[in-house]
């Protein structure tokens, strides 16, 4: 099924301003973008028309299940995605500490640790981030 999209303000998001007057799209796939008479060549009987009525259309992602909004503040915790032992997360964290300059009235939070690709095969626990620091409040998530 073809649909031939038009009357609008067509962003392509190839180059920076680049706009075109028509968009065909052919079984969910874009098939063609240019001038609107250059695409009505391309319509037959079966085609759909949509007239966007002076709207706006530009690629777009549809992720059902994203995290995308977490990636911000993820960008400000210490990532512990890389860390196969109890030692590489303490070490992760103590690293975290010095380059953030983090004192007793901070919180450190820390993600992405997995306790089944760690050595010990097993959640750190609060004795294990004590051995980071007993006077900084320290918080870390699993990757899940």
């Amino acid at each position: 099924m073809k649909k031939l999209y038009y009357g609008a303000d067509i962003i392509t998001m190839e180059k920076e301003g680049d706009t075109v007057e028509a968009v065909l799209v052919e079984d969910g796939i874009i098939k063609q973008v240019g001038s609107l008479a250059e695409l009505e060549e391309l319509v037959d009987t079966e085609t759909t028309t949509i007239d966007l009525t002076g709207k706006t259309l530009l690629p777009g992602f549809i992720d059902p299940h994203g995290h995308i909004a977490m990636m911000g503040t993820m960008s400000v915790m210490a990532n512990l995605r890389e860390c196969d032992s109890f030692a590489d997360i303490k070490d992760v964290l103590t690293r975290y500490i010095a380059e953030n300059n983090l004192g007793k009235d901070d919180v450190l939070v820390g993600f992405g640790y997995d306790h089944n690709f760690l050595i010990e095969e097993s959640h750190p626990d609060k004795f294990v981030l004590n051995e980071v620091s007993t006077e900084i409040t320290i918080f870390i998530s699993h990757e899940s």
